[in-house]
């Protein structure tokens, strides 16, 4: 069976659509195919997810990972987080 692998991210961050589009690249190369979803914008598409995924990859920050660990826990799909946010720099 093909698996299915979620890629939700923050679509306020332009830098992570390079970052979907590569990894749907090096997904699909291996036979895996990919569902897309933004959070972050006038469009959370993501939230209306019907499809099952056997796998999240999300790239945002520290809001964007965990309202989607809340939402991916109950239905039992495991997440990979890739912290994007923007840190601040500590005085020195």
């Amino acid at each position: 069976m093909k698996q299915k692998v979620g890629i939700i991210y923050n679509a306020s961050r332009k830098e992570n659509l390079d970052v979907v589009e590569t990894l749907e690249k090096v997904l699909h190369g291996k036979g895996v195919s990919t569902w897309r979803g933004r959070t972050g914008s006038e469009k959370n598409d993501w939230e209306f997810l019907s499809e099952p995924l056997d796998f999240a990859i999300v790239l945002g920050g520290d809001g964007t990972l965990l309202g989607t660990s809340r939402r991916l826990a109950p239905k039992g799909i495991p997440m990979f987080g890739i912290n994007t946010g923007v840190m601040k720099q500590e005085r020195t």
